[in-house]
């Protein structure tokens, strides 16, 4: 799936950003970011419509995985409190036998400003492949870069299955938006005295250092 964006500036300003992209080490700043989805209901003549508001993302494009998403999945918010509750329950995203759903890369191209990626997406103790495609683009002056990435997935394969009426659509569209900030040297490695992140199921954000017992 490609994103309709223009893109802006001249060829060759848009491959020395993306060059420099490639040479950063960088993290969306959840404050100017945003990770949304949408699900197809009532047969597709209606739609559910959330995010997600407690999430880390980091992209070093010179290291294995060079992209990694992290999501507490608790941070669920569809406008339904009802709804909500029903999403952390284990019909749905199970957060209390694994709270953090992620995408890792396997592969990452980039050409100009845009991204090829492809990794797994896990949930539920459950993995599936997934494609995105990315604009990546400079911004004026302040040596920061947007971020904008869709994708559509079936999360019917990591066990999002509930659907007793079968009116709910079996696939998701997901989206990350934001800006991507250039992480600081001395921030990059594990600070003295912590444990490197880890969690039940792999890297967890700061604000979840120790796992669900």
């Amino acid at each position: 799936m490609k994103l309709a964006r223009q893109r802006t500036g001249s060829p060759a300003g848009t491959r020395a950003a993306a060059a420099a992209l490639a040479q950063g080490a960088w993290e969306l700043d959840p404050q100017r970011s945003a990770i949304g989805f949408a699900v197809p209901f009532w047969w597709g003549f209606g739609t559910v419509r959330g995010r997600f508001t407690r999430y880390t993302g980091r992209m070093d494009l010179r290291r294995r995985p060079a992209i990694e998403l992290t999501i507490d999945a608790a941070s669920v918010d569809t406008g339904n409190a009802r709804r909500d509750r029903r999403l952390r329950s284990d019909e749905f995203f199970a957060i209390a036998r694994d709270p953090y759903i992620r995408f890792v890369s396997r592969v990452v191209r980039i050409e100009d400003d845009r991204l090829s990626v492809l990794g797994d997406l896990m949930a539920r103790g459950a993995r599936i492949d997934v494609e995105v495609e990315a604009t990546v683009c400079a911004c004026a002056a302040d040596g920061e870069y947007q971020l904008d990435a869709e994708t559509f997935v079936m999360h019917s394969g990591l066990g999002l299955r509930w659907n007793p009426t079968q009116i709910t659509r079996p696939w998701s569209r997901l989206a990350v938006g934001g800006r991507l900030v250039r992480v600081p040297a001395q921030t990059r490695e594990t600070a003295p005295g912590r444990r490197p992140a880890r969690a039940c199921h792999g890297p967890i954000p700061a604000w979840a250092w120790r796992c669900p017992q």
